[in-house]
């Protein structure tokens, strides 16, 4: 027998669990995240304010294009803007992880 025990994998098992509750526990931000995270979280509120501009924009295009019949260039700005709210909806869950 080692000093881990008789079963030093299970041992390690949960010191593993262990050490990642605790790094939960810590949130995001810990002491050597080494920045504000006041200023983190106002950078990703602009991200998410220029996504969510990005989408009007796009719709806007999409309905221009297509007034102008300009079937090519609708189908790509359609591409781009079905992707935009992808981008958006990751925003607003990241911002809850950080500001805990």
């Amino acid at each position: 027998m080692n000093e881990d025990g008789p079963h030093p994998f299970l041992t390690e098992i949960k010191r593993l669990r262990s050490q990642t509750h605790t790094q939960i526990e810590q949130g995001a931000f810990t002491d050597a995240y080494g920045t504000d995270h006041l200023t983190a979280l106002e950078l990703l509120n602009d991200a998410l304010a220029t996504e969510l501009d990005s989408i009007l924009r796009y719709k806007h295009y999409l309905f221009m294009a297509t007034e102008l019949d300009a079937k090519d260039r609708a189908a790509e700005i359609q591409q781009h803007a079905a992707e935009e709210p992808q981008h958006a909806e990751r925003m607003p869950s990241v911002l809850m992880q950080l500001s805990k």
